[in-house]
């Protein structure tokens, strides 16, 4: 389970495109991790949430490293979530969010490649030998949110050896990893424990991956009215990543899915969204080896929900405002539908019949959130529904600020963590400029920073807009190690262990990493003097789960420590396919 994939952080990134505003000059330079000019790299223009992810627009970097977009206004139409992703051979690639007009954006690029090695066993430990696999997807670190990228055209299919093992050249440091087996008989194949740090070898072996046999949801998306198929849209479980498209008689599979309960819905494309939804398949059960069938969706008109969003001190029209829907039960606070205003800052959306949250997301930065933002709603099919949204000009000014080093002199590239002290918001990381500079939106926030093993020692809230100053101090980075047990004391496998911020009133994601053969963990890039929480999640081959009481700890760290911590247990009482 991927946390970063959570409805807060998809709003993050959203492009805000303003009536008069030209996207023209979209630019910025890519450095390396020291903050020299990256010359000759190539900057490509992606959108991550098309699939399959590709490249609308490449650029190379000048002799100062530089870069630019003369096309953007054309790209972000034709784009929903924009990434700029910077590659040079033998480097890892990395990327940065479009978030604004005229932005300018820094790229570092600094994680090394390895050649992975990935091991698969059966449920009984055995190696699984001749086994043909192939790469399927990658996705890398982007501003503290994983991000699909594209992949190369022709991928080659490789057979596991005597040991089980394949070797996979040319992988980024910290990547997330998926592959499949070509006759797709196993649950798919994640590797997501790459550690983020260099290593002091070119090669590294992940931990063992076991093989449990896989099921499948399938079904058919129809218009209720006709009975007709509807063509290309998109059918995804919660919880997990990666989708499917409906063919052109409306059917869909979803395979390889480990046994579970899964939550199946629709993401209907933005045009098809203003007409027509259908309610979600909640909690599916899955078995090894089964084929659920006949999960279908006919597309209704449903509840018709229109409205108009506005400037309140004008009254004129703000484009491209995003209005989406959620069930409000979603444990993973997924979006089912979703619009953007017009040019006259009209909005039009179906949603099914049923309880559902409506909100409004990706304000420009000189407006702040209006009272009616989140609306819990009950509707009814055939009935139409009027909700109007007027933006408040926030009248604070955008934060400008400057990381420093010890010695007072500016720190390139150095990250800036962003907490916004408000609902509906999430944490995002960016990346000072070659000069320390960064810039964000003007929202209450706190802030911290860090370059290497230099880090600021406290958090830095802020209430208004105007200049910063983070002082980073050396040797302050810290970190944590640990075992991962069940309820005998036996190490356990593959468990994700992640880290959360929980000082100050948002609070924020930290490190994640999965334990290795021996059930040891190590998080590093921690701040000093933050409450932390560190918790076995879920592994995601279990298809129920109990929380054994013991399975997260909470810490502060002093500068430049690294601590033992203790053991983390997790209960067996779940369902494991075998």
């Amino acid at each position: 389970m991927i946390r970063k994939s959570m409805l807060s952080i998809w709003l993050l990134p959203i492009l805000i495109t303003l009536a008069g505003v030209s996207w023209a000059d979209v630019s910025g330079t890519v450095l390396t991790r020291e903050g020299r000019p990256a010359v000759g790299v190539t900057v490509s223009w992606v959108d991550v949430n098309h699939r399959p992810v590709d490249r609308r627009d490449s650029v190379v970097t000048d002799a100062k490293g530089q870069f630019s977009f003369p096309a953007a206004d054309l790209l972000f139409r034709q784009s929903e979530k924009p990434v700029l992703l910077a590659e040079q051979p033998e480097i890892g690639p990395a990327g940065a969010y479009v978030r604004y007009p005229n932005q300018r954006i820094t790229i570092i690029i600094a994680q090394p490649l390895v050649e992975l090695q990935i091991t698969l066993r059966d449920t009984g430990g055995r190696p699984v030998t001749g086994l043909p696999v192939q790469l399927t997807g990658m996705m890398i670190d982007i501003e503290r949110s994983y991000q699909a990228i594209p992949l190369p055209a022709e991928l080659p299919i490789l057979r596991t050896d005597d040991n089980g093992s394949v070797m996979l050249p040319d992988i980024p440091m910290g990547a997330i990893i998926e592959m499949t087996d070509v006759d797709k008989k196993f649950t798919a194949i994640r590797v997501s424990n790459i550690p983020h740090f260099p290593p002091a070898r070119t090669r590294y072996a992940a931990t063992p991956i076991t093989l449990y046999p896989a099921g499948t949801i399938s079904g058919r998306v129809y218009y209720a009215d006709t009975q007709q198929p509807a063509v290309g849209i998109g059918v995804s479980v919660q919880g997990r990543i990666g989708r499917t498209l409906t063919d052109k008689e409306g059917r869909y599979a979803i395979t390889q899915l480990p046994p579970g309960k899964y939550d199946v819905i629709l993401d209907i494309d933005e045009e098809r969204a203003k007409q027509w939804s259908a309610p979600a398949h909640d909690s599916v059960p899955v078995s090894a080896n089964e084929n659920v069938e006949n999960i279908d969706f006919p597309l209704k008109h449903g509840a018709l929900i229109s409205g108009r969003v506005t400037t309140a001190d004008t009254g004129k029209p703000v484009v491209g405002i995003l209005v989406l829907t959620i069930n409000p039960a979603d444990r993973y606070r997924t979006w089912r539908q979703v619009v953007r205003t017009d040019a006259e800052g009209r909005y039009t959306l179906s949603a099914p019949a049923g309880e559902l949250q409506l909100l409004i997301g990706g304000l420009p930065p000189e407006f702040i959130r209006p009272a009616n933002a989140v609306s819990s709603l009950i509707v009814k099919d055939g009935e139409n529904r009027t909700i109007d949204y007027t933006l408040p000009r926030s009248s604070i000014q955008p934060i400008h600020g400057q990381v420093v080093g010890p010695d007072g002199k500016p720190v390139p590239a150095a990250e800036v963590y962003i907490m916004p002290n408000q609902d509906g918001a999430w944490p995002v990381c960016i990346t000072a400029d070659d000069k320390g500079k960064f810039t964000f939106d003007p929202l209450p926030v706190t802030l911290l920073a860090r370059s290497g093993e230099m880090a600021t020692l406290e958090a830095t809230p802020l209430t208004a807009g105007g200049d910063v100053i983070l002082r980073l101090s050396d040797h302050a980075i810290a970190g944590v190690s640990g075992l991962v047990v069940d309820r005998e004391g036996k190490p356990l496998t593959g468990i994700l262990v992640n880290s959360s911020i929980l000082s100050g009133n948002k609070g924020g994601i930290g490190p994640e990493v999965y334990t290795d053969a021996d059930g040891r963990y190590t998080l590093t890039g921690l701040w000093p003097n933050q409450h932390y929480r560190a918790m076995a999640a879920i592994p995601e081959n279990y298809a129920e789960w109990l929380s054994s009481g013991e399975d997260s700890v909470d810490f502060t760290l002093q500068p430049g420590e690294m601590r033992e911590l203790k053991n983390l247990v997790r209960d067996r009482n779940y369902y494991i396919a075998k």
